[in-house]
Order: C-alpha cells, then sequence, then structure tokens
C-alpha cells in the first residue's frame, strides 16, 4: 500500500538472491527425503527422530565426499603420465 520504494530494484535482486538461496535448501531437503530415507522416518521421541535425521545428513555428505574422491581417482588414472611408475 501507498507510495512504491524508491530503490525498488535493489530489493527484487535482494528478494531474487534469497530464493535462490532457498531454493537450494530446498532440493537438499528432497534429495535427503528420495534417496537417503528421510522420509521414513518412525521414530516417536525427539531424541532419536533428531539422531534419524542426523546420520541420514552424514550419510548424505559421507556419499558426496566419497562421489568426490572416486572421480579424483578415475581423472587421474585417466590422464597420461610422463614417466611409467614401474620400470620392468
Amino acid at each position: 500500500l501507498g507510495r512504491p520504494k524508491k530503490d525498488q530494484k535493489i530489493d527484487k535482486k535482494q528478494e531474487y538472491s534469497d530464493n535462490c538461496d532457498r531454493v537450494e535448501v530446498e532440493r537438499g531437503f528432497s534429495l535427503a527425503k528420495r534417496k537417503f530415507g528421510l522420509r521414513l522416518i518412525r521414530t516417536r521421541l525427539e531424541e532419536t527422530s533428531l539422531c534419524v535425521i542426523a546420520l541420514s545428513i552424514l550419510t548424505m555428505n559421507l556419499s558426496k565426499v566419497s562421489l568426490r574422491i572416486f572421480l579424483t581417482f578415475i581423472q587421474w588414472m585417466s590422464s597420461p603420465r610422463i614417466e611409467p611408475l614401474m620400470k620392468p
């Protein structure tokens, strides 16, 4: 209501940035629900539920780290080497 602000363009940029951050977080939750069983939590106690959620997120992070290590190893194996590691 009322007169529009003069710096509305700056507000739109901030709103867009906030929306991008929100989408990234929601994508992470969606991935956790689909691939790491976060939607299957059936515990009753709050402490147990928090533990299950923490373990799901830990599993998600370990999966991401192991994929990066594996891809780095594959890239290292496929790169040409100057000298062979073992000489005949």
